[in-house]
């Protein structure tokens, strides 16, 4: 997903992509397998990851923050145009997650989450269903694959 959000991006003014990882191959329980394969086939994950940025022809346009989303929250204060959440998938990071990055999207802006409707992953869908659809300040709301997408409301 990063490079081709990275992709819309290019030729805007002053484009930036930040994405946060902790490039250690951990995650929620039931992918923690599978992110550990990835790493053995890939090699250190954070380079593999700027390699493909570099390959796609974005890598100067990302800003790769290694960490925890929650270990930058506090910090980052440039306003979000697209908040697109996509990290452990446990009720209580995901909920932590939003509640840490969602008051950081500006008026007419988006919060996309992946893996909404997963047939595994029930945390994206909890925090959709208790927290962002309840809130008016989301709004229109879709469903597009196993992603949410919302609006903030001017």
């Amino acid at each position: 997903p990063s490079v081709c959000l990275a992709k819309g991006l290019a030729g805007k003014q002053l484009p930036q992509l930040v994405c946060i990882d902790p490039f250690d191959a951990s995650g929620d329980a039931a992918s923690a397998g599978d992110y550990a394969g990835r790493a053995q086939r890939a090699g250190p994950l954070q380079a593999a990851f700027e390699q493909n940025l570099a390959a796609a022809g974005v890598r100067e346009i990302v800003a790769v923050r290694r960490g925890f989303s929650h270990e930058h929250a506090a910090g980052f204060r440039d306003p979000i145009d697209l908040l697109f959440l996509d990290g452990d998938h446990e009720f209580a990071a995901v909920q932590r997650d939003y509640r840490d990055w969602a008051g950081k999207v500006q008026q007419g802006g988006y919060l996309a989450m992946h893996d909404v409707v997963h047939p595994v992953h029930d945390g994206p869908r909890r925090v959709v269903e208790e927290l962002v659809r309840r809130d008016p300040a989301w709004v229109d709301h879709r469903y597009v694959d196993s992603l949410f997408v919302a609006r903030r409301a001017a």
